[in-house]
């Protein structure tokens, strides 16, 4: 009855006992220091963990970066980190620097993370920018960033039996957000059918086996909301003000920018469009062009290269090995655009005689 219960969102004093997997011992998330990997549990060699928690094989000293002619500091979550790609090396992260290195002596920083937002990238510029002293920071972002900055850092529990993330947040409303402990997560996570064989011939004697599931079972991956069609009337103001996390998300980049102005660093942003943002955008790719429009954020946007081939087969949102090789082409060929002085902006100047002085 708990787990009937749990599934329509209904707190019961009754606690059923059902045996929960292990979290994994290779996923670390704290609300203060955020999501990472713990190197020391992690076995795959297609994807090095640094001793820092990220992905890549270098760890972030002052010394790996201190002969860098050019150094680049890279935050964002899923895309940048480089999900879907078929090895760490096949990532658009890491293309992109193996094809800075072929004229420069380069180093990039991944601090990407999956599932996370401008909250823990933030921390991330704080905590690594002052020890690489970036000319660039390069900022991937997805269009569920707006949802994701509704919540605190550190928004998933990884289980032994499954690789998917499960949301270890409940919104309560009103800004208020509920922390679920991970047994509760796991079972909101799974559809009641998966239970108990029981449950099942219930469902199915109800005939309502189907639909039933689809409303019981709460997604384990938190999809973007799309909505296709063309935004009418409401100014650009006024569409980010009114999108979920729109003013949440303006401040943290705000905050972002600021932070990188200060270094001094060049920000530039990589808008990686939904598969469905390919044909028309969406009211949320809308709000994000807006958005880095109005703080005065140089970006560069991917629409036109894209295909829906260079995307993985639902229900995945990722870019397959195609995707990332594209995406790394595009955001080498502006950044060396701003390095030979092709690629004007208010940073160019002081970037010329700030790495003149390295």
């Amino acid at each position: 009855m708990e787990l009937v219960l749990a599934d329509l969102g209904i707190h019961s004093s009754f606690h059923f006992r059902w045996k929960t997997p292990k979290l994994v011992s290779w996923w670390d998330f704290s609300p203060v220091t955020g999501s990472r990997y713990i190197a020391r549990e992690w076995s795959n060699p297609n994807w090095p963990i640094n001793r820092n928690g990220f992905v890549g094989a270098t760890d972030f000293t002052v010394e790996a970066c201190a002969d860098a002619e050019i150094r680049i500091l890279a935050i964002g979550d899923s895309f940048t980190w480089g999900v879907q790609a078929s090895s760490y090396a096949n990532s658009y992260v890491a293309l992109f620097e193996k094809r800075l290195k072929a004229e420069r002596n380069v180093v990039v920083w991944n601090t990407a993370i999956p599932g996370i937002g401008q909250k823990q990238e933030l921390l991330s510029l704080k905590t690594y920018a002052p020890l690489l002293r970036p000319q660039f920071v390069i900022l991937g972002f997805f269009m569920n960033d707006f949802d994701d900055n509704m919540y605190p850092m550190s928004m998933y529990y990884i289980f032994e039996d499954s690789p998917n993330f499960i949301m270890r947040y409940e919104d309560m409303g009103d800004g208020r957000i509920r922390t679920l402990s991970p047994v509760e997560a796991y079972w909101r996570a799974h559809p009641l059918s998966e239970r108990l064989s029981a449950s099942r011939v219930f469902l199915q004697f109800c005939n309502v086996a189907r639909s039933g599931q689809q409303w019981l079972a709460p997604l384990v991956r938190r999809e973007v909301s799309r909505e296709q069609n063309a935004v009418e009337s409401p100014g650009d103001s006024e569409l980010i003000r009114t999108l979920r996390g729109g003013m949440e998300t303006a401040d943290l980049l705000a905050q972002i920018r600021d932070y990188v102005e200060g270094q001094p660093a060049r920000l530039i942003a990589l808008i990686i469009p939904h598969i469905d943002d390919l044909k028309t955008p969406s009211r949320t790719y809308q709000a994000a062009v807006s958005l880095f429009d109005s703080l005065g954020i140089e970006y560069v946007e991917l629409r036109d290269c894209l295909e829906r081939s260079d995307y993985v087969s639902r229900p995945s949102v990722h870019w397959n090995d195609s995707g990332h090789k594209k995406a790394a082409g595009v955001l080498a060929e502006h950044v060396e655009n701003a390095l030979n002085k092709k690629t004007a902006g208010p940073a160019t100047d002081l970037m010329e005689s700030f790495i003149a002085s390295q």
